[in-house]
């Protein structure tokens, strides 16, 4: 019960930084044109690193953690026009298999920072809604990362 707890913890604080995100892109609002070119290489790099987190924690050699971190931030700057779907469900996992180590503390921060980066490139493309709005859209794209979580902490044994 209690790893259950921590777990929805870990879930519920990493997603925030689809909030945190959206609070940050609506009061520098300016910033958001200038900065986007900047985030669309950062979203890649930190879903990178936090696959080189994850496969350095479950014991894979760190030159085919490197060489696979390095294809898998390369390959979902191809498909940014797509949604987060594959990058969530991918953190769900994450999160879930590194409970309880140390680089767990590492993997919820670069996820976290992700969701930040992300909100605020969505909220320059849904520019016309109000703050609200804007946050029920971002959360509402992303909500296949706490059920996926659920699912791999109920199907794991």
């Amino acid at each position: 019960m209690e790893e259950l707890l921590r777990y929805l913890l870990l879930v519920l604080l990493t997603y925030l930084g689809l909030a945190a995100g959206t609070v940050i892109s609506n009061y520098s609002k300016e910033e958001l044109k200038p900065g986007r070119r900047y985030f669309l290489p950062l979203l890649s790099i930190l879903l990178g690193l936090a696959a080189l987190f994850y496969l350095v924690e479950i014991s894979v050699p760190f030159w085919i953690a490197l060489i696979t971190s390095l294809i898998t931030g390369y390959v979902s700057s191809l498909f940014r026009g797509f949604h987060n779907l594959p990058s969530y469900v991918l953190f769900a996992i994450m999160v879930y298999e590194s409970l309880g180590s140390h680089y767990s503390p590492i993997i919820c921060t670069l996820i976290f920072l992700y969701g930040t980066t992300y909100a605020s490139l969505r909220a320059e493309d849904l520019e016309d809604n109000d703050f609200f709005q804007r946050l029920v859209a971002v959360h509402l794209e992303n909500i296949i990362y706490p059920f996926a979580a659920m699912v791999a902490f109920l199907i794991h044994p």
